[in-house]
């Protein structure tokens, strides 16, 4: 499936994480930042015998998207933890939508994209949270998902 259009494109989104086997879904209520259109990345094993000969084997592609979030509450900080906790960390499958409206009903700015990465994965463990100011309670994080393949 190709990837949206990126250019002239608004770069803050408001993300919908749905995840579980009885749904939990969680609304960003401040915006989060793609500092780069989704990657696509080439998933492969390199092998070299003892003589020096070489093959690389071609696995897939993995498409990448990465969402920072300058601003982030202490609720979602506890919503984001708990979805790790509970389904992130052992690599189950979640939706991932952005919705450039801050509506996430209706009609979404990217369908093309929005239904990419309805299998994404969350990589590494996102919970470097940081203070972002010390005489308030907002915190950053970054996330990084991947589209999954399989139907785990």
């Amino acid at each position: 499936m190709p990837l949206p259009s990126w250019t002239g494109r608004s770069t803050f989104f408001y993300p919908r994480i749905v995840y579980g086997s009885s749904p939990t879904t969680i609304d960003f209520t401040n915006p989060a930042h793609l500092p780069a259109p989704p990657t696509e990345l080439a998933v492969r094993g390199e092998n070299v015998s003892l003589a020096g000969a070489g093959e690389t084997l071609f696995i897939r592609d993995e498409v990448r998207v990465t969402l920072q979030f300058p601003t982030l509450f202490k609720s979602e900080a506890a919503a984001l933890r708990t979805m790790w906790n509970n389904w992130g960390k052992y690599g189950r499958q979640m939706a991932l939508t952005l919705d450039r409206n801050s509506t996430a009903t209706g009609q979404y700015e990217y369908d093309e994209f929005n239904t990419y990465f309805n299998k994404a994965v969350l990589i590494g463990n996102p919970f470097a949270i940081q203070r972002r100011l010390e005489s308030d309670i907002v915190y950053s994080v970054e996330l990084v998902f991947r589209q999954d393949t399989d139907e785990s």
